[in-house]
C-alpha cells in the first residue's frame, strides 16, 4: 500500500521485502532482501527510505540503522515506524508483567511464524541510541493515534516517571554534553505524543 501510494504521488519507488509472495504489485520494481543482512542497494542511492513496522522484527536494529545511513544520499530522510513501547499503557504493562505490550509472551525459537513476531521490541531510549550511533538524528516524531483510556493511567504513571527520569537523566549527570543528550531523550520520553500515542 505504501509503495502504491508513493508511486501515485510521483515518487520513483523501489520496494524491498524478504518474500516476493508478500509483495503483490507487478508494476513497481522490487528487490528481495533480508534486512538483517547488508541491503542490496548502492551507497548514497536513496533520497528517502521508508521502513514501516520492520525494525521490531529484525535481530539487529543497529545494523538496520547503519544500513539506512549508508544507503541514504547526503541530506536524505528516513521514515521509520514501530510500535510505541513507551506509551503509558505499555509502561504500565511492562511494570506489571516485565513484558512490553507488543510481545506479551515468550517466543519460541522454532516458531514457524518467527519472522512475523516482534522479536525485538524497542523502547524509545534504545531506538534513539540506534539512530545516534548510525550518525542519524530525529527531525520529527509523530503518532498514528491516541489511546483514549491512557488518560486514566496518566495521573498514576506520569508523575512517577517525571520524577524518576528527570533525576536519573538530568539532575545526576554532571557532564554538560551528556546532560544535553539526556535532555533530548528525556524530552522524547515525556512528550505527550509518546505517552498518549
Amino acid at each position: 500500500a505504501m509503495s502504491l501510494w508513493a508511486r501515485d504521488q510521483g515518487f520513483n519507488v523501489t520496494a524491498v521485502d524478504i518474500d516476493k509472495d508478500l509483495f503483490k504489485l507487478d508494476d513497481i520494481p522490487w528487490v528481495q532482501a533480508d534486512l538483517n543482512q547488508v541491503f542490496p542497494l548502492e551507497d548514497s542511492s536513496a533520497d528517502i527510505l521508508v521502513g514501516l513496522e520492520i525494525i521490531e522484527h529484525l535481530e539487529n536494529q543497529y545494523h538496520f540503522m547503519r544500513e539506512i545511513a549508508r544507503v541514504l544520499k547526503p541530506g536524505g530522510s528516513a521514515i521509520i515506524s514501530t510500535p510505541n513501547e513507551h506509551n503509558i499503557q505499555n509502561r504500565w504493562y511492562y511494570f506489571k508483567s516485565g513484558f512490553y505490550g507488543d510481545s506479551r509472551t515468550v517466543i519460541m525459537e522454532d516458531d514457524p511464524e518467527l519472522p512475523m513476531k516482534h522479536i525485538n521490541s524497542i523502547p524509545l531510549s534504545m531506538l534513539e541510541l540506534t539512530w545516534r550511533r548510525a550518525g542519524l538524528e530525529c527531525a520529527a516524531m509523530a503518532v498514528s493515534r491516541y489511546r483514549r483510556w491512557a488518560k486514566l493511567l496518566w495521573p498514576f504513571v506520569y508523575p512517577l516517571q517525571w520524577l524518576t527520569l528527570r533525576s536519573r537523566l538530568i539532575r545526576r549527570v554532571k557532564d554538560p554534553a551528556a546532560r544535553a543528550r539526556n535532555r533530548r531523550v528525556y524530552d522524547l520520553l515525556m512528550d505527550n505524543r509518546t505517552i498518549m500515542g
